[in-house]
């Protein structure tokens, strides 16, 4: 069997929690318990599970959060 590394996708909301964003905080807090989880149970396999957790990335999506949210680049 081929072992390879399983990424996934957090979020910094999953450890600072986020403003007007509580679903999103939410999700990404559940992806980043099953990353540590998931790496606890299968590294005995020899499987790697790595997690990455982008900051917030200017979008309209993201413009109601205040300019001085961490990582927001200012208008």
């Amino acid at each position: 069997m081929r072992r390879a590394p399983t990424p996934f996708t957090a979020s910094a909301f999953s450890f600072q929690g986020g403003i007007n964003v509580p679903g999103q905080a939410a999700a990404k807090s559940g992806v980043s318990g099953l990353i540590r989880a998931l790496s606890n149970e299968w590294a005995g396999r020899g499987v790697t599970v790595n997690g990455i957790a982008p900051g917030c990335i200017a979008t309209g999506d993201t413009r109601a959060l205040p300019r001085n949210h961490t990582s927001m680049p200012p208008n």
